[in-house]
């Protein structure tokens, strides 16, 4: 896992609350990664996946590494890790839930685990299909670039062994192979919508929706006491955004809030 100090005001931050703590810190123009010391503008941390060990941030320059050493080849699961870390969705709620997952150190990498984990362990709702669509089909794209080309069999006892390791391997493949086909035709006919910036009015309802959780008890609000709380306060603070349907702008305001998760009936603040 990677960390990152606020450049602003120096807080500690796990990856995934990057983005939620730009928003709140007016000081915030950039991020520092705690082991290498490298600063980030903007959104350029979100390549930054992995950093350097223990023995390269105190050594330095004398840092040589292990005498006679490979680099380590990633397992299936540490190149999963990586690419949760580091992918960015087109679509802005499954980009939301992404960023949240980012923060685990091992999320299961097979679909009907992953969604269990998604929807029991975090409460993630509404984007599961499409957020396990996308990953799915990076990770497929991923492999076939970092495939090995096949070498030259020195003679036909050689060839023997590359030979049924290869079918194997087709056999194992076969199916991630139709899968992602299938992904590949499904995004075809279903694009995912672009990101909405919000309105004034937009960060008009959030201001108020965040600063009401934030102070209720464990930072946690029943739906129907928030609605009701939240619609009163706008109302007296902002009149102009009164309607005829206070309900249904409170719900559209609450499903852009990104600051905002669901524990039951009730709504958290995430941050």
């Amino acid at each position: 896992m990677v960390f990152f100090v606020c450049e602003g005001c120096n807080e500690t931050l796990k990856k995934n609350k990057v983005d939620a703590h730009a928003a709140r810190c007016r000081n915030c123009w950039a991020v520092t990664c705690v082991d290498c010391q490298v600063v980030f503008k903007g959104n350029d941390y979100a390549a930054h996946t992995t950093c350097i060990s223990e023995a390269q941030k105190y050594e330095g320059a004398l840092y040589q590494g292990p005498k006679g050493a490979k680099q380590a080849k990633k397992n299936p699961q540490e190149r999963w890790m990586d690419l949760i870390q580091s992918s960015t969705a087109p679509e802005a709620k499954v980009n939301q839930a992404l960023q949240r997952i980012a923060g685990y150190d091992n999320v299961p990498r097979k679909k009907p685990k992953f969604l269990n984990f998604l929807r029991n362990s975090i409460g993630v709702t509404g984007v599961e299909e499409k957020l396990w669509t996308f990953l799915e089909t990076e990770f497929n794209k991923l492999k076939e670039t970092t495939a090995e080309p096949a070498k030259r069999p020195a003679d036909d006892d050689d060839a023997a062994a590359p030979a049924a390791k290869k079918g194997k391997t087709e056999d194992d493949e076969g199916g991630l192979s139709a899968l992602a086909s299938h992904v590949k035709e499904y995004l075809n006919k279903n694009p995912p919508a672009p990101a909405v910036d919000l309105s004034a009015e937009d960060k008009k309802w959030h201001k108020v929706l965040k600063s009401l959780v934030k102070d209720a008890p464990d930072q946690k609000m029943g739906k129907k006491a928030l609605r009701k709380a939240v619609i009163a306060k706008v109302t007296d603070k902002y009149p102009e955004l009164v309607s005829d349907d206070m309900k249904a702008s409170f719900k559209e305001a609450a499903k852009k809030a990104a600051f905002l998760g669901r524990d039951g009936d009730y709504f958290v603040l995430q941050e």
